[in-house]
């Protein structure tokens, strides 16, 4: 009874060299493989405690290595001696006369059978013949004496032929052409084939015959762009990609355009070594290109955090770390993150070879924390189609523009000088020095004023930080600017107090009283600061916001430079004004004053107002959609041309209400809910002038002075203070204003200033400031300023060039705010150090390594750079031995269900042997001939004779071959989740084919987010999406990795938060409950229903037949339709008597069916199909 099973364990496998076989009664035993028989032994019983790790290795000895096996023990004599086992130790030890003395020990869990013990002996025997892991040796393509026949059998079947002999099996008949039309189609597109194609497909093999007709069929659907999307959900699984950060809030992350990056890229039959070297490196290519720089995302799709107190060397770490580990899974097949705290237990990589590998990931630019941002630094804008078109539209009609504004004219010119030099003597003229009273300063800085000049000298200490305060008197009038010089001192080529002559000026304080009353100073609100000149990152802007963490300073040009700085208002008085200004020096850069300065102030003798303001009066117009609220008139916008009344109603019972508590500068709230809120104020100008409105609304914004129309924001936003920049050119009396804010959910509110920047001729501050600068010491950012001011006044077709520029300038500003944004990989300009990580520890830093390669495999050329561009070339050099027996074995793994390596992740000494050895390096040397061309070795494997055979089982093949490692029939294996979720809308004409775009938010169940979320976090909460987004393929469906779909993942779909390259494949009840109760399968069986009800002819059997040829993709025998017809009758009696079923079972789902049908018919068809759905015929690819 013994020889049978002996048999049948064998022929599980092909025949091993060193196994016994039974021929005519004599056994012929050949030698032992050390590779496919001894080393497994070795690795799988012996190699924890005498492996690689010198850790963990006892008594000195290791058996993971030649030269360790036979050494000397230290207890004399070697546990190997070639040839001789009785003086072989290690024989004593696996049979020992004393239990003690047993290897492995009971402790370890794991013992060797008697025939592994045999093994060993005859190895020894034989001479211990040794060899290196097949995995570290290059592939050599195997001889195929008797390859393709040109009878449909290829060199893959070939290599199939001989372990398939040696079992005593053969290939299957090859499969009928509606199953092989299904299979290709399941396998190469991920959908099922149409009705018309299967006609047509039916057609071409009854005129060309089957196997002419099938390579042009895998032709076209290879050539199809749902190739690369089917493709694509494959590689994303390993590269880890998800539509969220991951960690602590798990906030949305922009990275859609590499997803959208590796489906063009696998249509378009991107070289393998080109698909791996962009993305490992895309960035550091020579003269990258977008499409280069977007595929670097690779990189960037690790899980990332932004917990509070993160320690941002511990995250770096993380980051290169899983960039390391997932780089050598998915490409070297390789289990790296074992040698990450110790040296590996199993295979030929040390700790040292781990971080040396993680050297390559350890200078990526990037900040530890995501921020919760979409688009953490570094990323790039990635124009869609439409948008580059336009861009590169609007960038040739500005170079046209901009060639005919600069074309010389020299009478413009002479007048445009004309211009300036009167202008500058009238500017002039109107500012005045301001002699101080008195002036002081804190922490030990002593200020004099020179006499006559107003000028302030700062002289003793020069601390941290300090405060100078100047008090002066101003003659009657109205003060409606204030200029600060900083003057160079002698010697000097700026105006500092600090050791390289710079200042930081963080903030002015202004206040002032009338002279008579100097005890009633009130703070002077600042409007707008313009300078001559500002340091890079340090604008004079900064000294409006005393929380600037910049302020103002001077590097970057020598000699005096001065900022003038606008109030909000005029303010002055009759008796003169008592003026006090603070000049504070609070910047992290100390000793950073002024040293030599003076004020000046720009006054009109007219004390009346330039500006004064009425009282806001609002109307607000609920609204019970959001649909339609900009465009949708509304009673007070049809009175603005001719002026809003505001003494009659603004419409039958909604008045018009003063707003008196609605300041400047402050964010005020309306109502919450859906609506429109009118705002109108009067603005009187003492004369015609230009001001600033800064505006915040929640949501969208628009605005018109004087009945015309001068801004419109249509954005959904929360109100915040200046939000928009509106100018407004006032006319001399009355003006009025009149805002429309839409508020499109939740609450709503606006804010509101102006800032009066011109003076009484109308010029804006910064073209009164570069007036108050001789023409010869312009600058050409003062040039190019007072040049577009005057002739935008006083030329008019230049003008009109100019405004047209500035429009095309303002779309392209529009169209690169909305331009879509991925994270991208980019280098440190200087590396970053990468050390041995102590037990893994980040702040255990070991010695210093430089970026290598694993030194048990091939090491980087001389010649290469040590970054990620010189390993990404190294992967898919021809020194690899891994990654191009890596790629094909994942591809055999797609199409026949398990790879020839059956651990696609871990090729190393724990992985399991290769079922075809031979037939793998055929594959993988082909795959690098071919140049890398994915879509020919996917060709190549589904028309094979294996892949095309029949998956019938044969009782012989069950008992000899239980699963299916020889290939003696075709593979059934479920379908995935993806697969059979866009199955079912695909035959349900529901499948929306949209490429592209950002992640999509179909039907899942309320609240899956929000038990794993976080309050603080945007995707806390899910929002099903339009009805567009309901349908999309599946590859589109956002991915939260928290929670990510779960009637994906209840088929065994990832996390993603992790590489994956195998899927597990489970069956359990929860699956049966999506597949039936599941909104989308719900929906997809109701409008199969309503398609076969619209379709086939009146009869019930009729309907049966197009709705099993619908889903199955062959017509059913006279059996089946007889089931279908009995089982749509007997649901049809069922909801006859609960119609009320019925009508709840139509009603699933956000779509209405197409069709006029009854609904207990519609109901009863709509079940029907659902059971069809769920045949295993279905959901399995057979």
């Amino acid at each position: 009874m013994s020889a049978p099973l002996a048999f049948t364990v064998l022929a599980l496998i092909p025949w091993p060299a060193g196994s016994a076989k039974i021929e005519d009664g004599v056994e012929n035993r050949a030698p032992v493989d050390f590779a496919r028989e001894v080393r497994p032994i070795l690795s799988d019983k012996c190699f924890q405690c005498h492996g690689p790790d010198p850790e963990t290795r006892e008594a000195g000895l290791r058996v993971d290595s030649l030269a360790g096996i036979t050494a000397e023990l230290s207890t004399g004599g070697h546990a190997v001696v070639a040839g001789n086992v009785e003086d072989s130790e290690l024989l004593y030890r696996i049979a020992p006369e004393f239990e003690d003395d047993l290897m492995p020990p009971e402790r370890s869990g794991k013992s060797l059978s008697e025939s592994e013990r045999s093994v060993l002996r005859r190895w020894i025997e034989e001479g211990a013949p040794w060899d290196e892991h097949w995995s570290f040796q290059r592939p050599i393509k195997p001889l195929v004496a008797d390859g393709g026949d040109g009878q449909g059998r290829s060199d893959i079947d070939a290599l199939l032929d001989a372990p398939m002999a040696a079992a005593g099996l053969s290939f299957q008949p090859e499969a009928d052409a509606a199953t092989l039309q299904r299979r290709v189609s399941l396998d190469l597109i991920g959908l099922p084939p149409t009705l018309e194609a299967s006609a047509a497909f039916e057609a071409d093999v009854a005129r060309r015959g089957l196997d002419v007709a099938y390579r042009a069929e895998v032709r076209r659907l290879l050539d199809s762009e749902r190739y690369g999307v089917h493709m694509a959900r494959i590689w994303l699984d390993a590269a880890r990609y998800a539509d969220t950060h991951g960690l602590h809030l798990d906030n949305r992350r922009s990275m859609w355009p590499y997803r959208d990056w590796v489906v063009q890229a696998l249509n378009e039959n991107k070289p393998f070594d080109e698909f791996v070297v962009e993305q490992l490196a895309g960035d550091l290519l020579p003269n990258a290109t977008v499409d280069q720089k977007v595929a670097s995302g690779f990189n960037r799709c690790n899980p990332t955090s932004a917990e509070g107190g993160m320690i941002a060397q511990e995250y770096l770490s993380i980051y290169a770390k899983d960039r390391a580990d997932t780089t050598a899974k998915v490409f070297l097949g390789l289990t790296l993150e074992c040698a990450q705290c110790h040296d590996h237990k199993f295979d030929p990589i040390s700790q040292r070879d781990y971080y040396a590998m993680y050297g390559f990931f350890n200078s990526m630019t990037e900040e530890a924390t995501d921020r919760n941002i979409e688009n953490p630094v570094p990323f790039l804008r990635v124009p869609l189609p439409e948008q580059a078109d336009r861009l590169a539209e609007i960038s040739a009609a500005t170079a046209a523009l901009t060639e005919a504004l600069e074309r010389p004219n020299p009478e413009l010119d002479e007048r445009e000088r004309r211009w300036i030099e009167a202008t500058s003597r009238d500017v002039l003229g109107r500012w005045k020095a301001v002699i101080p009273e008195r002036v002081a300063a804190t922490e030990g800085v002593e200020l004099t004023v020179e006499p006559g000049s107003g000028v302030v000298v700062a002289g003793g200490a020069n601390p941290h930080n300090t405060t100078y305060t100047i008090d002066a008197w101003v003659p009657p009038g109205q003060i409606e600017g204030l200029r600060l010089d900083a003057l160079v001192p002698e010697g000097q080529t700026l105006p500092g107090r600090a050791s390289n002559e710079n200042f930081v000026l963080t903030s002015v304080e202004v206040l002032a009283a009338p002279a008579d009353r100097p005890e009633e100073l009130e703070p002077v609100g600042l409007g707008a600061a313009v300078a001559t000149h500002s340091q890079d990152r340090f604008p004079i802007t900064g000294v409006l916001d005393p929380s600037s963490a910049t302020g103002w300073a001077g590097l970057g040009k020598t000699g005096d430079r001065s900022a003038l700085l606008v109030p909000t208002r005029g303010f002055g008085w009759a008796e003169g004004t008592e003026l006090r200004v603070k000049l504070v020096f609070a910047s992290v850069h100390s000793e950073h004053g002024l040293a030599r300065f003076r004020l000046a102030v720009r006054r009109s003798d007219n004390l009346e107002p330039a500006l004064r303001t009425g009282t806001w009066h609002r109307a607000h117009f609920p609204a019970s959609a959001a649909a339609g609220l900009y465009d949708k008139p509304h009673p007070p916008q049809e009175q603005i041309a001719g002026g809003v009344d505001l003494s009659r109603e603004a419409a039958p019972g909604v008045p018009w209400t003063a707003q008196t508590e609605y300041s400047e500068g402050r964010r005020h709230l309306f109502e919450s809910g859906l609506g429109v809120h009118f705002l109108v104020q009067h603005i009187e100008a003492r004369e015609a002038r230009r001001i600033e409105l800064l505006l915040g609304s929640d949501d969208g914004v628009e605005a018109w002075l004087n009945g015309e129309l001068v801004h419109s924001n249509r954005v959904a936003r929360g109100v915040n203070i200046d939000q928009d920049r509106v100018e407004l050119s006032l006319e001399a009396g009355d003006n009025e204003l009149v805002l429309k804010v839409v508020n499109t959910g939740g609450a709503g509110g606006f804010s509101w200033r102006l800032v009066d920047g011109g003076s009484e001729d109308g010029l804006p501050a910064a073209i009164e400031l570069a007036m108050q600068t001789p023409l010869a010491d312009h600058t050409q950012a003062t040039r190019d300023l007072t040049r577009v001011f005057w002739r935008r006044r006083h030329a008019g077709a230049w003008a009109a060039a100019f405004d047209e520029r500035e429009a095309l300038a303002a779309e392209r500003a529009t169209i690169e705010a909305a331009l879509p944004s991925t994270m991208v990989s980019e280098e440190r300009s200087e590396p970053r150090p990468a050390h041995v990580l102590m037990r893994g520890a980040y702040d255990k830093l070991g010695e210093v390594v430089e970026p290598a390669t694993p030194s048990a495999l091939p090491p980087l050329p001389a010649d290469a750079p040590r970054n990620r561009l010189g390993l990404a070339r190294w992967i898919v050099s021809g020194d690899n031995p891994l990654t191009a027996r890596v790629w094909v074995n994942r591809a055999w793994q797609h199409f026949f269900g398990t790879g020839i390596v059956a651990t696609p992740d871990d090729f190393g000494n724990q992985g399991k042997w290769p079922s075809h050895p031979e037939l793998l390096d055929w594959l993988a040397v082909t795959f690098v001939e071919s140049g890398w061309d994915m879509k020919a070795m996917h060709e190549r494997l589904v028309l094979s004779r294996a892949y095309r055979q029949d998956s019938n089982v044969r009782p012989r093949e069950l008992e000899v071959d239980p699963d299916n490692r020889l290939l003696a029939r075709s593979s059934r294996f479920r379908l995935d989740a993806e697969v059979l979720r866009d199955q079912a809308l695909h035959v349900a004409g529901l499948l929306d084919e949209t490429m592209g775009g950002p992640g999509v938010r179909p039907y899942q169940p309320e609240g899956i987010w929000f038990a794993v979320g976080y309050s603080g976090s945007n995707t806390v909460r899910y929002a099903q999406g339009p009805v567009g987004d309901l349908h999309r393929r599946s590859l589109y469906t956002f991915w939260k990795r928290t929670a990510p779909p779960p009637n994906l993942t209840t088929f065994d779909a990832p996390m993603r938060d992790a590489c994956t390259v195998r899927r597990e494949r489970t069956n359990t009840p929860l699956q049966a409950l999506v597949m039936l109760n599941d909104p989308t399968y719900v929906e997809a069986a109701r409008f199969i229903a309503a398609r076969v009800l619209r379709e086939a002819g009146p009869s019930d059997r009729e309907r049966a037949d197009h709705l099993f040829q619908l889903v199955v993709s062959r017509a059913p025998t006279s059996g089946e339709s007889d089931r279908i017809t009995a089982l749509v009758r007997s649901l049809t009696a069922d909801f006859e008597a609960t119609p009320s079923d019925a009508v709840e079972l139509v009603a699933i789902g956000d779509l209405q069916v197409p069709v006029d049908a009854d609904t207990i018919e519609l109901a009863a068809w709509t079940l029907t199909a659902s059971a069809i759905l769920n045949l295993d015929e279905v959901l399995t690819r057979n």
